[in-house]
């Protein structure tokens, strides 16, 4: 009987603490600049939001870009496949893209720093970490191993190297300040929406077109 409340008890430590692999993470995106010729580019910005669904091998990204721009990016990182949809004010496209052909954007980095430093963001727990890229531009990064996603083909996601999910980061240039915050984090999600069909209404165009917009 003893055994049986410590293999219980273990089996509750480890629910509690594995991974949550399923969900869906809510971003507002802030943008400000202190230069006056960037004012026209922040306006445009406004009411910007990130959306990120994720099942185990699939993720979803609805990325609003003001009010101009809806891009979602489905994709399945067994298949190593993404399906990108644009909704450029009417203009709708739709391209499927073979993730083994594209050259990840990553940021060069030249100074890491994780800290100690903890907070709960949407009731994950996360840890901060300071960084500088290769241009001087500072970063900071608060990031949780409370939930387990694949960011590939995510852009705004997959160029930080910290330890685990981005949910929180912003950068400060001369130009642009940016803040991605998370404000919802929901474990129950639509598996539905994952689906790679083309939407009636959508005009597919080749990957070679989509990086020629310079949207990849």
């Amino acid at each position: 009987m003893k055994h049986l409340f410590t293999i219980v008890a273990l089996f509750f430590t480890i629910s509690q603490f594995s991974a949550q692999t399923k969900g869906k993470l809510t971003y507002t995106m802030d943008f400000s600049s202190d230069n006056p010729e960037m004012a026209m580019a922040v306006g445009m910005m406004e009411g910007s939001s990130l959306e990120l669904s994720f099942i185990p091998e699939k993720t979803r990204a609805s990325v609003q870009m003001g009010a101009f721009v809806k891009l979602n990016t489905i994709t399945d990182s067994k298949a190593q496949k993404s399906l990108v949809l644009m909704d450029a004010m009417g203009s709708k496209t739709a391209t499927f893209v073979d993730l083994k052909k594209v050259a990840e954007k990553k940021t060069v980095f030249s100074s890491i720093k994780p800290t100690a430093e903890t907070k709960t963001i949407a009731g994950l727990k996360c840890t901060k970490t300071l960084l500088k890229d290769e241009y001087g531009v500072d970063y900071t990064v608060w990031s949780t191993k409370d939930i387990k996603v694949s960011t590939k083909g995510i852009e705004q996601l997959n160029q930080f190297p910290v330890d685990g999910v981005p949910v929180e980061f912003t950068l400060n240039s001369n130009e642009m300040n940016i803040h991605f915050l998370t404000t919802k984090f929901e474990k129950v999600v639509d598996e539905n929406q994952f689906g790679m069909d083309i939407p009636e209404g959508y005009k597919e165009i080749s990957q070679e077109e989509l990086e020629a917009m310079g949207q990849m």
